[in-house]
């Protein structure tokens, strides 16, 4: 366990929930929150809505919109969301 006072903040854009939600319950030990959004957009989205992430998290290869068609992610995901 950490002694830190306050939890460290990171922001997860992967599309992969069973991973996603087992980092988070594993990071919440050493007191960091994981927010987890399954698209770019989404994850984006959360950004705008709060300056409380000291981190971001992005997958390799996920979907830029929740709309996007299962297997056509951006093989230069990181690139394009950056």
């Amino acid at each position: 366990m950490s002694n830190r006072k306050r939890p460290i903040h990171v922001l997860l854009i992967d599309d992969d929930d069973a991973l996603s939600s087992s980092l988070a319950n594993r990071a919440r030990r050493y007191q960091v929150l994981i927010t987890h959004k399954t698209n770019f957009k989404e994850g984006f989205d959360e950004l705008l809505k709060s300056s409380k992430y000291q981190a971001v998290i992005l997958d390799g290869k996920a979907p830029m919109s929740p709309d996007q068609p299962k297997g056509t992610e951006a093989e230069n995901f990181v690139h394009e969301a950056i």
